[in-house]
C-alpha cells in the first residue's frame, strides 16, 4: 500500500476502506468527472484518442505489420482516461501497450 499512498499522496479513494469518505469520492467522481456535462465536454479529447489510434492501425496495415489488438485497446482506453482526468497521455508507443497487456495479465 506505500506504492498506493505515494502515487496518491495519501489521498487515493480508490483503495479507501468502504464508508462515508469512499461514498462521498464516488458521489463527487460520478457527478463531477462522469456527469453527462463533462463528457460532453471531454468528447474532442476521446475523438482525438480515437483518431490518433486508427491512424496507428492504419500505419501498421499499410506496412503489412501484424497487430495485436488486445494491447492497442489497453493503450487506447488508458490515453482517453489519462487524458480526460490528467490532461496527460499515459503512453504513446507500441512497447508501452505490450508492457500494459503484461501488466494487466499479471494483476488481473
Amino acid at each position: 500500500m506505500a506504492a498506493v499512498d505515494y502515487l496518491t499522496c495519501g489521498s487515493g479513494f480508490a483503495f479507501a476502506a468502504y464508508g462515508p469518505y469512499w461514498k462521498f469520492m464516488k458521489k463527487i467522481c460520478m457527478k463531477e468527472l462522469l456527469g453527462g456535462r463533462m463528457l460532453d465536454q471531454l468528447l474532442p479529447v476521446r475523438r482525438e484518442e480515437i483518431r490518433h489510434f486508427l491512424k496507428l492501425m492504419l500505419k501498421k496495415a499499410n506496412s503489412g505489420e501484424s497487430v495485436d489488438v488486445g494491447p492497442q485497446l489497453l493503450m487506447l482506453s488508458n490515453n482517453v482516461i489519462s487524458r480526460m482526468t490528467m490532461s496527460k497521455r499515459c503512453s504513446n508507443n507500441e512497447d508501452e501497450a505490450n508492457e500494459l497487456a503484461i501488466l494487466d495479465k499479471t494483476y488481473c
